[in-house]
């Protein structure tokens, strides 16, 4: 299956690379006061626990001192409001890209093209119930982290709320994983894609689940790679490191925006014909080739 993902990016990356280059412009604009913001409150939590393995005495309640920090980005509209439309572009761009590459994987040719532009119009089409589903996630993000907030009082309590939220939040990520697939395919509404990745996904959790970590990972080495390099390579604060570091970050989102419109198309496609993830049998390949 990941052979599979990985033809259909590479067969499809031509048509994406204009989108995700836009996709990855408009989002990192979008996004820039909040990465600032959650660059310089993690900063001042990892300070303050340092300084409490350092001097336990002197820090009694660490997990209330972090709760202190992120408490003024927790009230900032301007966090919020960097953090959701970053997240909606990108979704929305994500979406985009799945309508670009979904002719691919149900048999046209590379050189081949959905006509008329309807990947743009099936995006319009699914703008509100993609928002939608944004706030109903930001809802739920908000009430887990006031939670965690309130309860940073008691660090045992902290730490058995963080348990619980976070095998929470793991099992629903991975139930919702086809959600955006569902939507811009089949012109589902909000309730109706999360219901049917709820239904894909059952049964299949740990399988899709595995399988989509793949490309979150690589994503994530690749960036970490890229950053790494720009602050070792690089004097600290100077000006081009600064530019060379945006570059190098823009590259990489670009080239890797497209990479999980095309697993998400894969899984959906193969948990949509009824054929187990991770069972090559019966399942047609990318491009009209069977497997």
């Amino acid at each position: 299956m990941l052979a599979q993902a990985l033809r259909l990016y590479r067969i499809s990356l031509l048509r994406c690379l204009p989108l995700a280059l836009l996709g990855a412009l408009l989002a990192a604009g979008a996004g820039a006061h909040a990465t600032a913001r959650a660059h310089a409150v993690a900063s001042q939590i990892s300070d303050l626990m340092n300084a409490a393995i350092a001097d336990p005495e002197s820090a009694p309640a660490p997990l209330s001192e972090a709760a202190a920090a992120l408490r003024p980005s927790w009230h900032s509209p301007a966090v919020w409001a960097s953090s959701v439309g970053a997240l909606l572009i990108e979704l929305i761009f994500e979406g985009a890209l799945i309508s670009r590459q979904a002719p691919l994987i149900d048999g046209l040719q590379p050189g081949e093209s959905d006509s008329s532009g309807r990947w743009l119009a099936r995006t319009l089409r699914c703008l509100p119930s993609l928002l939608l589903v944004l706030v109903l996630f930001a809802l739920a993000g908000a009430c887990a982290l006031g939670l965690l907030v309130v309860s940073a009082a008691s660090t045992s309590l902290a730490v058995a709320v963080g348990l619980v939220l976070l095998v929470a939040a793991t099992w629903l990520w991975g139930q919702f994983q086809l959600w955006l697939v569902a939507m811009f395919t089949r012109g589902l509404s909000a309730v109706g894609a999360l219901r049917a990745s709820w239904n894909l996904v059952s049964g299949h959790w740990w399988r899709v689940s595995t399988l989509i970590s793949v490309p979150y990972i690589a994503i994530w080495a690749l960036s970490s790679l890229g950053e790494t390099l720009i602050v070792t390579g690089s004097p600290a604060g100077a000006a081009p490191a600064t530019l060379l570091g945006h570059g190098v970050a823009l590259a990489i989102s670009t080239f890797t925006l497209p990479v999980l419109p095309a697993a998400w198309l894969v899984i959906y496609r193969d948990l949509s014909r009824g054929v187990a993830c991770g069972n090559p049998a019966a399942r047609a390949g990318v491009g009209g080739r069977r497997a």
